[in-house]
């Protein structure tokens, strides 16, 4: 601050005005209302700051550092927090939630399971978690058609025995000794696993070869 008192010329020379004094300059103190707003430093002088933090699960709407002017005023409004929110993911083809309590809007933290419908198996994991950015943990899993193991045959074994066949294997009948399979089956156009995780054709018998 700058000042300046002069004489006024008349003959008792007194001073034209009182000595100024310099007064420091304080913004207004910030109360906090929001519950999930949380001041973090506060310093109400010319160029002091104050900083804004959110709880978890919390954005800012707003600058998280604020600056007392020389005008006595802070340099923005005091910012406030809202909940983060992941969108709603894409369904697998051919699965399903498990459980969806909320049907959404999901806040941080959510947690959703997914699960495949018959005859498909899961690929990757069944549950994603709703992250502080807004996004999920990792992208939903995918539904792959598959076929389960359609029983041993009397009289005969599957090859090859597994438990699952993907879509497009075929399998093959060998029978017991003494026993024979339709002759119109071959290894190619024998049973095979479709795409919707069923099999082309029903599993061939072995008859004994006296019966044929």
């Amino acid at each position: 601050m700058v000042a300046r008192i002069v004489n006024n010329g008349y003959a008792n020379w007194q001073w034209s005005g009182e000595v100024p004094t310099c007064q420091q300059i304080i913004c207004p103190k910030i109360v906090v209302e929001n519950p999930y707003l949380t001041l973090v430093e506060q310093n109400n002088t010319y160029r002091g700051h104050a900083i804004f933090q959110c709880s978890w699960g919390y954005q800012l709407k707003g600058p998280p550092d604020i600056v007392c002017q020389k005008n006595g005023s802070w340099s923005g409004a005091i910012p406030e927090c809202n909940a983060v929110h992941c969108p709603v993911p894409a369904l697998p083809l051919n699965g399903h939630l498990i459980e969806d309590p909320t049907g959404g809007p999901y806040r941080v933290g959510a947690i959703l399971q997914f699960a495949c419908n018959d005859r498909h198996h899961l690929l990757g994991e069944e549950t994603i978690v709703c992250t502080e950015t807004g996004r999920w943990s990792r992208a939903p899993p995918r539904c792959k058609a598959r076929c389960e193991y359609p029983g041993e045959p009397q009289n005969g074994k599957i090859i090859p025995l597994k438990f699952f066949y993907d879509p497009g294997d075929h399998i093959q009948v060998t029978c017991n000794d003494g026993y024979v399979k339709p002759l119109d089956i071959t290894p190619t156009s024998g049973p095979y696993c479709q795409s919707d995780g069923t099999w082309s054709l029903d599993i061939p018998h072995c008859t004994n070869y006296t019966d044929v």
